[in-house]
Order: C-alpha cells, then structure tokens, then sequence
C-alpha cells in the first residue's frame, strides 16, 4: 500500500524519535515532515501502533496538545497521478517512469 506519513510535532526530540521510526519502517523522507513509501497492511497497522506509542510514552513528556501525525493511504491510481514541483527529481516509489517533474 502507497502511504504518506504527515507530522506537525513541537518538540525536536519527539520529532527526531517519529521520524527515525518512519525510516525504521522503509519510508523515505520527502521533505522535512513527510515520509512516502509501500508497506503491507499489516506493516501500516505495526506502524500505526509503534507511532501511537511514541505519542502515549509518558517518558516523552513534552507531547503538545495540538502534535498531530496523518498516515494518508493512497490507492495506486492516485499516487501515479502525482506531481512534483520544485528540484527535486524523483519521489520513493517503483513508478518513477511515471512521475511528472515541472
């Protein structure tokens, strides 16, 4: 399954931990708060919960109210359907034959 993982999150150290989880899992980072990459359900799911306990961990005591994390599923169709703006050439996925750069 093509995945976006999303995150808005305060405090750099929960920021460091969440996001060398989403590279533990395979992901590629996209931009600074935004990983992209192909997961099984079942790795989403081992995904969803390691995330919800980063966030529950009360070791981690500067969790903010308004720290937020998407995990954004996308269908194949769409995800072919992408755009990239900008200089980057490329995005983490097995379609790059398919990727239209502006």
């Amino acid at each position: 399954m093509k995945l976006l993982t999303i995150y808005d999150i305060t405090a750099n150290r929960l920021r460091n931990r969440v996001a060398r989880k989403c590279k533990d899992f395979g992901l590629a980072r996209v931009q600074k708060s935004c990983f992209a990459g192909d997961l099984s359900l079942n790795r989403v799911e081992m995904l969803k919960i390691e995330l919800e306990n980063l966030l529950q961990d009360e070791e981690v005591q500067d969790v903010n109210e308004y720290d937020a994390i998407y995990i954004l599923p996308m269908c194949e169709n769409c995800f072919i359907k992408k755009i990239l703006l900008g200089h980057k050439k490329h995005f983490p996925d097995k379609s790059k034959d398919r990727l239209k750069v502006f």
